[in-house]
């Protein structure tokens, strides 16, 4: 059976998000250190991007939650679409580590950036201003950072 257009990204002009939860939820009390990596996806790609995320979140394999952006007009960005997948804590280096090779395991490819909420509360976007002036974008983390962290102690183990 087809899925209904509501639940596919690029055919949703009704809601602003999608959603998918975790089996686990964070203590509210870490609330004001949860953080998100990025995935930017073009329309043509966002379905079965979604699809895998969607799952991979549910399965606990992910973060405690995940959203992507939907095709609802005056949305993220005509044609593009943003996911978001959620950890509880971005002072963890370790979980917020975790998560990138999950997302790595998954299939996501590419450079991943790594955006605190209160960045995103604070309104501070790629276009608006860093929050980490060195990479001139709104996100605290790179993927590169930590799969170069890792390459190295790869190497030396």
């Amino acid at each position: 059976m087809p899925e209904a257009p509501h639940t596919r990204p690029s055919a949703n002009r009704f809601d602003d998000w999608l959603y998918a939860a975790g089996p686990v939820l964070p203590a509210p009390a870490l609330e004001p250190f949860g953080g998100k990596w990025l995935i930017f996806a073009p329309r043509s790609r966002v379905d079965a991007l979604w699809s895998t995320v969607k799952v991979a979140t549910e399965q606990g394999c992910l973060g405690f939650a995940a959203k992507v952006s939907t095709a609802l007009p005056g949305g993220y960005a005509p044609g593009r679409h943003v996911i978001c997948v959620y950890t509880a804590d971005f002072r963890n280096r370790s979980d917020v580590a975790r998560v990138l090779a999950g997302l790595r395991a998954a299939g996501v490819s590419g450079r991943l950036y790594y955006k605190t909420d209160v960045a995103t509360s604070q309104g501070l976007y790629a276009a608006a201003g860093p929050f980490t002036q060195e990479k001139g974008k709104a996100s605290l983390y790179c993927s590169d950072e930590f799969e170069a962290a890792n390459r190295v102690r790869s190497a030396t183990a």
